[in-house]
């Protein structure tokens, strides 16, 4: 790297230390995987060359990165990198989404996303649960000789003499 890239990247580096710009690493890692391979765990946009800058600490472990895209493809690399690695992408700028992980269940706060997800889910349950009775009654309603589709047989016609 040259003296000017140097300068450049030490000054991105102070930058995302100080919590300005770009992701942090949670907790930072050193990993004996290329710097190239590393960067492509971030999304196609992201790739080596295209986007992706992995920021070093002096002992060599990556602290940070800075992003060029966060679309829903590069997205879910980054989930993946997170989910396989268990090291957190905390976001520092506007605009960029912290992708996080839960290592346990116990007590964990979890995000609205989740909630909104797990909502859904039971009151999808709730509903399916809901018709599945209503079928066993029409079914014993038919196998009784009733109409299936009326809660109450309507009353017999009075013969009028």
């Amino acid at each position: 790297m040259s003296h000017m890239g140097t300068v450049i990247h030490d000054q991105m580096r102070a930058a995302n230390r100080e919590g300005k710009i770009g992701f942090r690493f949670s907790p930072i890692f050193t990993s004996d995987t290329p710097e190239q391979d590393i960067a492509k765990c971030f999304g196609e946009h992201n790739a080596p060359g295209r986007g992706a800058i992995l920021l070093r600490d002096e002992r060599g472990a990556f602290e940070g990165l800075f992003l060029r895209c966060q679309c829903d493809v590069c997205i879910v690399h980054q989930l993946n990198f997170v989910l396989l690695t268990g090291v957190d992408l905390i976001a520092q700028g506007v605009g960029s989404r912290s992708v996080v992980h839960h290592s346990s269940n116990k007590g964990k706060a979890s995000a609205p996303l989740e909630q909104s997800v797990h909502a859904q889910q039971t009151a999808k349950r709730e509903q399916f649960s809901k018709l599945v009775a209503m079928c066993e009654v029409q079914q014993a309603r038919m196998l009784d000789g009733r109409d299936p589709f009326f809660p109450e047989d309507p009353p017999a016609a009075d013969a009028e003499d």
